[in-house]
């Protein structure tokens, strides 16, 4: 009998683990991880009371996190206290008033990343070859390119340990003189693969057709760019420094970059959301005047 219950509580164990998706329960996870680092920093024993999550939202707030991101963690605070069977009591009147603040004064928050403009984005593709060598300086200009114009998320160019699936692979681009066609089969939020056309540029230095044809051939089962991560960083801090840009610049900045170019030139919102496979009107973040 013992046996049959032990059974039993490891498939309830295993129902919960799967109540949401596996992306989301890794970035579920991230959030506890964090949370519990900042009771242990300030030595706060209650986790989960109304005064401590106010205090650990403030403090994402004041790192930059916008209102959404927040809201994600306090999601996944709830999903953690319904898993466990704690009752959540921290969602108070106040705490609704700090989300109310946070929406209020999001202008007045630091951004993390400044966008990477076209003349940045030209400097960049230009110290590629000189800090890395024609071969790899290829590879970066291409990287770089491709990030800006088709709106690539990090992880979609390069290899994320939280998410390798959302990596492009060599088989999901089609590359012509005139044209680039990108197929996403995976990225976040996915329900279904999206396809979408990047067009090229006069300037061959930053032509994302011009740059991916340099790069080219990859065997088409290996990734499109054979970066991790933290590779992405590192070259992408070495061109800084070798072009003396001091601006807060991240591999995301590409994405907002290449969000407030297409906005300037006319795209509407609509495309511009599809193009950049935005879910919600997160999009309108990202471009920046």
């Amino acid at each position: 009998m013992l046996v049959v219950l032990n059974g039993l509580r490891s498939d309830a164990d295993w129902l919960v683990g799967e109540s949401v998706a596996r992306s989301t329960s890794r970035s579920y996870q991230r959030v506890m991880q964090k949370l519990e680092g900042f009771c242990q920093q300030h030595h706060i024993k209650d986790k989960f009371s109304a005064a401590t999550i106010e205090l650990f939202v403030t403090k994402a707030r004041n790192d930059g996190l916008g209102l959404g991101a927040i809201r994600s963690m306090l999601s996944a605070i709830r999903h953690h206290c319904k898993s466990v069977n704690i009752t959540a009591s921290f969602d108070t009147p106040r705490l609704g008033l700090i989300l109310r603040g946070i929406k209020r004064t999001a202008m007045s928050v630091p951004r993390r990343n400044r966008p990477v403009s076209l003349s940045i984005l030209n400097r960049l593709c230009q110290a590629a070859p000189i800090c890395f060598g024609k071969k790899v300086g290829r590879t970066v200009s291409a990287m770089f390119s491709l990030c800006f114009f088709a709106l690539l998320r990090p992880s979609e160019a390069a290899r994320s340990p939280a998410s390798p699936q959302h990596q492009l692979l060599s088989k999901h681009v089609r590359l012509s003189a005139n044209r680039i066609s990108v197929k996403f089969y995976s990225f976040k939020h996915s329900v279904g693969p999206v396809k979408i056309t990047v067009l090229p540029h006069f300037n061959k230095i930053i032509c994302p057709v011009q740059n991916l044809l340099c790069h080219l051939p990859v065997p088409r089962k290996k990734p499109l760019f054979d970066f991790t991560a933290a590779d992405f960083r590192f070259v992408l801090k070495k061109c800084l420094r070798h072009c003396g840009i001091k601006r807060h610049i991240t591999p995301h900045s590409f994405r907002s970059g290449g969000a407030t170019f297409y906005s300037a030139n006319g795209m509407t919102d609509a495309t511009l959301k599809a193009k950049g496979r935005w879910r919600s009107n997160a999009y309108l973040s990202y471009v920046r005047s």
